[in-house]
């Protein structure tokens, strides 16, 4: 099974400025190859003329079995076919587990020489899917025989059908070290692609898979082995193309959730279930896997019974994560991925539907993760990706719930951390990662704007909004300073973007979009020109990367928070006076950054009302003087663009500023090299 640190896909156009929240971790897709240092060791070579021959002959025994049990005939004739057939897939299974060029061949890509490719096996089209798709269509002759040869034992798994899920798990693997060279990974690409679209096989396995499941007993032993196979199988199979997903049907569907769910809620609970700690970390894995794959078949069962399917769910999720929080029991490694996958699964069904976040809130969801924040300090990322997504698209009964819950220490606590001098640590002492660190950022900054747009509503009271600016002033204005160094950070971040778009393609190309330099150097023998592939993306594609690893989308938040904090005359002094000293950045700047995610149309307009009432304008005024949020003008011109329009609006008429600019782009660098 491969463990590999998951990311989220990049959001459409449509949605990208309200959702480039750092999310619900996807695992890796199959992107660069890992490369084994030697050749693997291979057993005799097969010729494409040589699969095509044993396929031939596996179908013929398959059709000579079939044939023989519906005649009732002699017991040891079927026998000795049987052991034939199996005795054949066990041989396939070696020759393609280690002979990936044939792979593309056994799903029906002619790759063949010209003196082979005119042999009539070759000619027939037969392929390895066709042949299992008979064996499938006659699975209860095989069943049949084998219930009647193993009379004295009690279980009554298909050891054949085992043999056939193992072929298929072997073949679909993408292991460390798996590929000798750029050509064998070329040629599992191209039989995973194949593989993947197949909608009439895709749905034959899955349907056996799930059948094969709700077979199984989790107290019995061998159930484990087969449980891990299958699972592993719908790891590779989804992990390489998660719409495969839509191919299953309803009613598998509904049996498979069902089988997670019983596994998740048992093998934790009851003592006479004992799986190991890898078994029971599959069920984790497997269901966020399907929850994140967003695919509509998922959705609709999700929203059955008035979103009951999603309540058990988000229950059985958060039982699971109470009872991590509680244990005495000194974390595992299997134990934190578990924790990992559930605080996943609940982000991924928090961005469906806004009555799965109401399921969250009834069911205490936002309580819990305030726990979990103070009681467990590896899992305190986790929790705030939950709370993050709770709150998006401003969802007003967990903002209050989270007020009301004393989030607001919780978050301020978490925040004071940031200071950019300070290294975070994780609770073993070891350093976070600066992705870890930098998503942390996001999910504090994103609930701090979403409370602030809830809080300026005329039917709450200004009381809160007050609160929270005064966390700003305290402490000789800590949270200020921490503030705009946060927003210097990410400032550098979208202008060394811009910068090496414009100044240096091959630099931004590696830096940005360096999986996509790979991949098409792997699939073209020629040289492949920086220049060409940055000319080939879409605007999207690069607005979506200036969203995320741009650091865009956190620096717009970041100005949505300082124009609110703002409204206190002591911190625009400091921020306006610490800002263009202590880091040359403007705060006309930040207000047209702001100006030009108010443009877009996101998520801020429908509450620009509320940010404009009259009465609140007046009373904020009165108290603490004008808000720069209220000094955007409200032009329409249109906005983000490739170039750097969204954050050269600085004068630099002065050499002093044009070099300051030109020392950030250098500490960028050089920061970047380390």
């Amino acid at each position: 099974m491969k463990r590999t640190t998951p990311f989220r896909s990049e959001q459409s156009s449509s949605s990208s400025s309200s959702n480039m929240l750092p999310p619900p971790s996807k695992k890796v897709k199959h992107g660069t190859p890992s490369l084994s240092s030697s050749s693997s060791t291979k057993i005799s070579q097969t010729t494409p003329f040589q699969l095509k021959t044993h396929l031939q002959s596996m179908k013929k025994n398959f059709e000579q079995f079939v044939t023989l049990m519906e005649k009732s005939s002699n017991t040891l004739k079927i026998q000795d076919t049987y052991s034939q057939i199996t005795n054949q897939m066990i041989e396939l299974k070696n020759q393609l587990s280690v002979q990936t060029h044939l792979l593309p061949l056994f799903v029906g890509t002619t790759t063949t020489s010209h003196q082979e490719s005119s042999h009539s096996i070759l000619a027939t089209g037969l392929n390895g899917l066709d042949l299992f798709k008979t064996i499938f269509e006659f699975e209860n002759y095989i069943e049949s025989f084998e219930s009647n040869s193993k009379q004295e034992q009690q279980h009554t798994l298909s050891p054949f059908f085992h043999q056939v899920i193992q072929l298929f798990v072997e073949i679909t693997s993408n292991e460390e070290g798996s590929f000798v060279d750029d050509q064998e990974y070329q040629s599992y690409m191209t039989f995973m692609d194949l593989l993947t679209q197949n909608e009439e096989f895709i749905t034959i396995l899955c349907d056996h898979l799930i059948k094969v499941l709700n077979q199984c007993t989790l107290c019995h032993a061998q159930c484990e082995e087969w449980i891990n196979d299958c699972f592993s199988l719908f790891e590779n199979i989804f992990e390489h193309d998660e719409q495969a997903i839509k191919f299953i049907s309803m009613k598998n569907i509904e049996l498979l959730f069902k089988f997670i769910k019983n596994g998740i809620q048992h093998v934790t609970n009851d003592e006479s279930i004992n799986l190991s700690s890898y078994t029971q970390l599959y069920f984790y894995e497997i269901l966020f896997l399907l929850v994140s794959s967003q695919t509509q078949i998922i959705f609709n069962y999700l929203q059955q019974d008035h979103s009951q399917p999603a309540r058990e769910i988000i229950n059985i999720l958060l039982q699971e994560l109470n009872t991590f929080r509680t244990s005495k029991i000194d974390d595992t490694l299997e134990i934190d991925e578990m924790a990992e996958n559930c605080f996943n699964s609940l982000a991924s069904l928090l961005t469906m539907s806004d009555d799965f976040k109401n399921i969250f809130h009834e069911c205490e969801g936002i309580e819990l993760m305030i726990k979990i924040i103070k009681d467990k300090k590896q899992y305190r990322l986790g929790a705030m990706r939950v709370l993050s997504y709770s709150m998006e698209n401003l969802y007003e009964l967990n903002i209050q719930q989270f007020v009301e819950s004393g989030g607001l220490k919780t978050l301020f606590a978490l925040f004071s951390r940031l200071d950019s001098k300070k290294k975070q640590t994780t609770s073993s002492g070891g350093e976070n990662s600066d992705d870890d660190n930098s998503d942390m950022e996001t999910f504090i900054i994103n609930i701090l704007m979403n409370m602030l747009l809830k809080l300026v509503d005329e039917h709450l009271n200004l009381d809160l909004k007050d609160r929270i600016i005064s966390k700003f002033e305290e402490n000789d204005l800590e949270k200020s300073k921490i503030l705009s160094s946060l927003i210097y950070k990410y400032y550098k971040k979208v202008y060394l973007f811009d910068t090496l778009m414009e100044q240096n393609i091959e630099e931004f190309m590696m830096t940005y979009f360096n999986d996509l330099l790979l991949l098409q150097q792997q699939q073209q023998t020629s040289n492949v020109h920086s220049e060409e592939l940055f000319n080939s993306l879409s605007e999207q594609d690069i607005t979506e990367k200036r969203l995320s690893m741009g650091g865009l989308y956190t620096l717009q938040r970041l100005c949505y928070v300082l124009a609110h904090v703002c409204a206190s005359k002591k911190i625009l002094k400091f921020m306006n006076e610490h800002l263009s000293v202590e880091y040359k950045i403007q705060l006309d700047t930040l207000q047209g950054i702001l100006k030009d995610y108010l443009q877009q149309g996101g998520d801020l307009l429908k509450d620009q009302d509320q940010l404009k009432d009259q009465d609140q304008q007046q009373q904020q005024e009165e108290q603490y003087g004008q808000n720069p949020i209220q000094q955007i003008p409200a032009s329409s011109t249109s906005s983000r663009r490739r170039n750097l329009e969204l954050i050269r609006q600085l004068d630099v008429s002065s050499a002093q500023e044009e070099e300051s600019h030109k020392k950030i782009v250098e500490g960028c660098c050089k920061e970047q090299e380390h």
